[in-house]
């Protein structure tokens, strides 16, 4: 008997042509504003129902229904931001189609007023009741939440519906009248309460990209520059403190014969074979915020490093015949910056995301124990990730009180 509709609907497009598209849009923009332009809508905030509300019609005397009202919930996603973060929230109105809200003046009587305007309560109670969860919600699960209180709302002007004989048992819809006026009471409509949401105490973030590595001193004139990967871990406390743990793996070559001599294997490294580079390094920084689209982070760190190349030597107790790596260690000492781009930041209450494109730049000190004590110069390009619900499960929060 009664009507309500959800606006609005969002029907995915796709065209071949951009040009098409660009046409398409710009009818569907011109229909939307007219249509805009025709509704002739009431708010709930607007007061009580009345018969002007409604289109005066003729019903047929075989109709059980004196009245048709039309109600519907707009949902209009809006966003602001909080400490740099982009926070989702939906404003929930409900309201009554005026050209879409029937009557029949011979035939309809205050009692039959009452009881819309008792379900126009009801669609308000439950338009409070899913602004109340519209906080950061995406929109897949924003739409459950959605589904879920329109399925409750018609169970309970069903319930009505059957209870009060079709809207005809005065006594039992002054009993549910005051029931959703109390609800009401309760329930008072409010923007949602952004306060309430928080940057949380720490949030994991992965990284994953390619680096350059760029020799100085007396190994530059003997190795190539060095191109490889660089992935890792990091660890962000609320107060913006930054610990990072990684590996980079770079693959070069040598420029001339005579880089180094391994005694055990008795072999010389030669330029016509692969040398490998390997850096695993702690990191500790700390993060400023520019703007809501860039943050830089300077840090300095610690780690150890690996050079080698694959010896002559097979090793024995291979299958495959694999040779011994003929290798040099140290320690590695390293400072620099990370600048990043952020794509996306949402924060919603129980989450925070970043989403960032990072440029790397930083210097290297290692000792590799043979005359060559190498400054290093690396630049790196990472997608990056940050959220506070990430990888927990696995990790437990660092006890770090900074």
């Amino acid at each position: 008997m009664h009507k309500y509709i959800l606006y609005p609907m969002s029907p995915i497009i796709n065209r071949r042509s951009v040009l098409t598209l660009i046409l398409l849009l710009f009818a569907a923009s011109q229909l939307t504003l007219s249509a805009k332009k025709r509704e002739n809508l009431k708010n709930w905030n607007e007061g009580p129902l009345t018969w002007a509300d409604y289109q005066q019609v003729e019903l047929s005397p075989l109709a059980t229904n004196t009245s048709q009202p039309t109600f519907k919930l707009n949902a209009v996603k809006k966003k602001t931001f909080i400490q740099n973060y982009k926070l989702v929230y939906y404003q929930v109105d409900c309201t009554l189609n005026r050209d879409r809200s029937y009557y029949d003046p011979s035939r309809a009587d205050d009692l039959d007023l009452r009881a819309n305007q008792a379900i126009f309560d009801t669609w308000e109670l439950y338009a409070r009741y899913i602004q109340s969860r519209a906080i950061g919600e995406t929109t897949p699960a924003y739409s459950r939440v959605l589904e879920d209180y329109m399925v409750k709302a018609d169970k309970e002007i069903a319930k009505f519906q059957q209870e009060s004989n079709q809207f005809r048992d005065e006594a039992v819809i002054s009993k549910y009248e005051e029931s959703v006026r109390s609800q009401l009471e309760k329930t008072k409509r409010k923007e949602p309460d952004l306060s309430v949401t928080q940057v949380p105490a720490y949030r994991y973030g992965f990284y994953i990209g390619a680096e350059h590595e760029s020799l100085l001193g007396t190994a530059k004139e003997k190795v190539n520059d060095m191109f490889g990967f660089n992935v890792g871990i990091d660890y962000i406390t609320k107060r913006q403190w930054y610990i990072d743990f990684g590996m980079t793996g770079y693959f070069t070559e040598l420029k001339t014969n005579n880089f180094y001599h391994d005694i055990g294997y008795d072999y010389d490294w030669v330029t016509d074979k692969t040398v490998n580079h390997f850096r695993m390094y702690l990191n500790v920084g700390h993060i400023f915020d520019l703007n809501q689209y860039f943050r830089l982070i300077p840090y300095a760190g610690i780690g150890y490093a690996d050079i080698s190349q694959q010896s002559d030597k097979i090793n024995p107790d291979s299958q495959d015949r694999s040779y011994y790596p003929s290798s040099l260690g140290s320690f590695s000492v390293q400072a620099g910056v990370n600048a990043d781009w952020m794509i996306r930041r949402n924060i919603s209450p129980d989450d925070i995301t970043d989403t960032s494109l990072r440029f790397k730049l930083y210097g290297a000190y290692e000792d590799w124990g043979i005359g060559y004590k190498t400054w290093s110069v690396n630049v790196g390009l990472v997608f990056n990730l940050d959220t506070y619900s990430f990888l927990q499960g696995i990790f437990i929060p660092i006890p770090i009180i900074i």
